[in-house]
């Protein structure tokens, strides 16, 4: 087997199809199709599952994708040194990543002109597994104890204000506070996410579990609801940036979540990560 051979692999199990991964690897379906064939006859038992509908990845195929995409890694690696780049794959949860990435994507460009930087915005949990798997290079995350363990390294970059959203055209001020946190249904995001257990923490303080019956994938849609008047969001400050027809309360005290840089202790590019850390901090304090 070779890199190629790796890459393909790696390419239908991701995107569950032949003609698609054959399209993607600039091969003929046929020749992607016989060549892995030719690999599960060599290891002596199927990586893929194969009808006319869907392309399922057998336990024996995972560990043999898991393999390939670490060979891959450290084949770009090799390559990198050699093309004097470095590659990094840095992941974001999707309550950050819509709202710190457009703010600092071209002045990392700028600033790191030899590394070429890859984008993924994942959940948390598949970001702290892929990460533990060699598969992207650090995180940047909503800070939660429980989610750092001896194999990875936390920094923190910065506390972010959680702000109570309401619709532009409500009367309610800063001295209905508690009335608001009170009366107020307010919308989360699906179970699971760890936006809403700050939430919930946040609300359990003023004994309000009053929620709304809809819970949304994505704050752009939580902020949608509110605007027509469908309930109240606490949202993250950054998210709240582009407030067009939404009024914003802060709490008194402020209400804040940590969010902060995770990479494993085994990254080799730790200055990288400083020198990212520092970037990411001065872009917000322009803000």
């Amino acid at each position: 087997m070779n890199v190629r051979d790796f890459e393909y692999l790696i390419a239908v199990d991701e995107l569950k199809s032949f003609s698609k991964a054959s399209q993607e690897c600039s091969v003929s379906q046929p020749a992607l199709s016989q060549q892995i064939k030719k690999i599960e006859g060599q290891l002596g038992f199927n990586i893929f599952e194969r009808d006319k509908k869907n392309i399922i990845t057998t336990a024996k195929g995972k560990a043999v994708i898991k393999q390939a995409k670490s060979i891959i890694n450290s084949y770009l690696k090799i390559k990198n040194i050699n093309n004097n780049e470095v590659s990094i794959k840095i992941a974001l949860i999707p309550t950050i990543c819509p709202y710190l990435l457009p703010l600092i994507v071209d002045k990392l460009h700028q600033k790191l002109p030899n590394i070429k930087f890859y984008f993924l915005e994942l959940k948390t949990d598949d970001l702290i597994k892929r990460l533990k798997a060699g598969e992207i290079d650090f995180g940047i995350i909503a800070y939660f104890q429980d989610l750092i363990d001896d194999k990875l390294n936390y920094l923190k970059l910065y506390d972010e204000e959680f702000l109570l959203t309401l619709p532009k055209q409500s009367k309610l001020t800063q001295d209905d506070f508690l009335k608001i946190m009170e009366e107020k249904k307010l919308i989360l995001l699906e179970e699971g996410n760890c936006l809403s257990d700050n939430i919930k923490e946040i609300c359990s303080i003023y004994n309000q579990n009053s929620f709304s019956n809809f819970y949304a994938t994505n704050i752009e849609t939580v902020k949608n609801m509110v605007r027509i008047n469908n309930g109240a969001a606490l949202l993250p400050k950054l998210s709240c940036l582009d407030n067009d027809n939404l009024k914003t309360l802060s709490f008194t005290p402020k209400k804040f979540r940590e969010v902060g840089i995770i990479n494993r202790k085994s990254f080799d590019q730790k200055d990288l990560v400083g020198a990212i850390r520092e970037l990411i901090v001065d872009s917000l304090d322009s803000e």
